[in-house]
């Protein structure tokens, strides 16, 4: 009968694992994988930081070379590009980026530049509307500008300046020649906005009766916009000068009611103060009468109403 198996102990198994040899190439082993990890990472890190610093220095490098680079350095009478102007000049523009003179001293290079400061330095000049600047390298700068459109003369002050259908007052330039009609009533306001919102019945009045006072023979001199319920607009044809209440609506068809009235009415009345057309279906005349009114030292008038 064969002797049984013998089946080796817990306790002899762990011996005999845990033997001596054993146990030093284990440590080893493991010694040997934690270096591994712990030198990959001290690598890793390494890498890390000098890459980021080795870029900034070098960025560092190349834009203190850049400043201080001959080829960088900008001049404006030689350098600057403008496009899109025709009232607003080189030297306005060139006062407005802080280069009153066209030769730069100490050299300025082009990459000191602040564009987006440069470009709202620009728009302060009144007659840009908007502007937009390219820096082109080593040394180009081009500024394109989009200037005001004038709608009018304005008084402001007593003094005459234009005016845009956004209520900016533009000054007049030199050499420059606009025939427009003296609009009053705007400088009591001293926001753009409010003066924009007065200038709306003049544009419509402008846009709608365009053709009409072109074929009639009549001149738009002055229009006051003071108030914006009554568009009051001095017209003139010849030695004749009549002030007109329009309103601030259907311009086009109350010109026509003028122009058609207007021969009549100066047939029957030497001079006339004004004519309000506001009224639905009357048209009301206010005329100068020659006779003088005793004690008064001046002219009477009355006011008549005609049928359109």
């Amino acid at each position: 009968m064969n002797s049984p198996e013998q089946i080796p102990l817990l306790d002899e198994v762990v011996a005999e694992e845990l033997s001596p040899d054993r146990q030093k190439r284990r440590v080893a082993g493991a010694r040997r994988g934690r270096t591994g990890v712990g030198a990959r990472f001290l690598k890793a890190a390494t890498f890390g930081i000098l890459i980021p610093l080795f870029l900034a220095w070098g960025v560092y490098r190349i834009a203190r070379w850049a400043v201080a680079s001959e080829r960088l350095v900008f001049q404006p009478d030689r350098d600057l590009v403008v496009t899109g102007n025709h009232y607003v000049t080189r030297d306005d523009l060139l006062t407005a980026l802080g280069f009153s003179d066209s030769a730069v001293e100490p050299p300025f290079s082009i990459f000191r530049l602040n564009l987006v400061a440069e470009q709202k330095r620009v728009q302060s000049i009144p007659w840009i509307k908007s502007a937009t600047i390219v820096r082109i390298f080593p040394d180009r700068l081009i500024v394109n500008v989009k200037e005001r459109t004038p709608l009018a003369f304005a008084q402001v002050n007593g003094r005459l300046e234009l005016v845009d259908e956004d209520g900016v007052f533009l000054p007049v330039p030199e050499k420059a020649s606009f025939d427009f009609p003296v609009l009053s009533g705007l400088d009591s306001v001293t926001s753009p906005d409010q003066r924009k919102a007065l200038l709306i019945p003049y544009s419509d009045f402008m846009n709608q009766t365009h053709d009409a006072v072109a074929r009639s023979g009549w001149l738009i001199s002055e229009a006051n916009l003071s108030d914006p319920n009554d568009l009051r607009v001095l017209l003139v044809e010849g030695s004749e000068t009549v002030l007109v209440h329009f309103g601030h609506q259907d311009f086009e068809r109350r010109f026509k009611t003028f122009a058609t009235l207007a021969p009549k009415v100066l047939a029957t009345n030497p001079r006339i103060d004004s004519i309000d057309l506001r009224y639905r279906n009357e048209v009301v005349v206010d005329p100068f009468e020659a006779a003088t009114a005793p004690g008064t030292g001046g002219q009477v008038s009355g006011k008549t109403a005609a049928k359109p």
